[in-house]
């Protein structure tokens, strides 16, 4: 279909044979093409559609990108130390659980020997009611 054979007076959608006439001023560009009519339905289906286009000029991402990083690999010593560490903060933590169960286990003696001196005392003046009956 050739589009330059339209004329600014024809139905749009119709080709006809006539040469367009140029336009000194107009710097050598083509006419414009008026484009076909669309009915109210037509522009309300394309209005709630979304059009996303990417402008030529800007330039896509990478997704997954796995920069090469040059490692030097250690020394045995460093991987030893850091073993070490990893020993040395788990003993504190099980030194540490070990400190608060017997600070713990320690309350828990001073409850129950204070609870048994009460319950001695109550004994006791409970005997002594009875034998003076």
């Amino acid at each position: 279909m050739n589009n330059r054979n339209k004329s600014k007076t024809d139905p749009p959608g119709k080709i006809t044979s006539k040469v367009p006439e140029k336009n000194p001023k107009s710097n050598n560009q083509p006419p414009k093409i008026e484009k076909p009519k669309k009915d109210r339905a037509e522009k309300n289906v394309l209005s709630n559609k979304k059009i996303t286009a990417t402008p030529p000029n800007l330039t896509t991402m990478e997704v997954h990108h796995h920069p090469q990083l040059e490692h030097k690999p250690k020394p045995w010593k460093e991987y030893l130390l850091e073993g070490f560490m990893i020993f040395i903060a788990v003993m504190m933590g099980f030194i540490a659980e070990n400190i608060r169960e017997t600070i713990d286990n320690h309350e828990h003696v001073k409850q129950l020997t204070s609870q048994l001196i009460q319950d001695l005392k109550v004994d006791t003046a409970q005997l002594n009611k009875i034998e003076l009956e």
